[in-house]
């Protein structure tokens, strides 16, 4: 889950944006859980706010805010898949847009934003699993 990154929403007052979309699900369970809710937090005003429903519901994924905007990599799907969709929440506008799709499938990555672009490392791909080194 993303938590407590700061939006300059305008010189006089600083938002935080806490989106609470995924939970953790209990050991081998890859489809409990999955949530496409989200909510937001003003400490300001102490108070929560719901957020418009992510396009996919997930868990298992990383995100990070870039360029202002919450962006949503990956993570495990309803259907109990990996995904390899992006999602990316205006803040000014509430609303979400997909963003480009991933090489690949990835579940459990990390992310951070660096000069304005979002890195995406580490994480799986359950379906690419192998029962260990080739013999061959």
């Amino acid at each position: 889950c993303v938590h407590d990154h700061r939006i300059h929403s305008n010189p006089h007052r600083t938002t935080y944006c806490t989106v609470l979309y995924c939970r953790c699900t209990g050991q081998g369970t890859r489809d409990v859980g999955v949530l496409a809710s989200g909510e937001s937090y003003d400490p300001r005003e102490k108070a929560w706010s719901a957020m418009p429903p992510l396009r996919h519901a997930r868990s298992r994924a990383c995100g990070n805010m870039v360029q202002g905007n919450l962006v949503i990599v990956g993570g495990c799907g309803r259907d109990g898949g990996s995904l390899d969709s992006v999602e990316i929440f205006d803040v000014r506008a509430n609303a979400w847009r997909f963003g480009s799709v991933l090489p690949e499938t990835l579940e459990c990555a990390t992310s951070s934003e660096v000069d304005e672009k979002l890195y995406v490392t580490g994480g799986f791909d359950p379906a690419g699993l192998s029962d260990g080194p080739s013999s061959s």
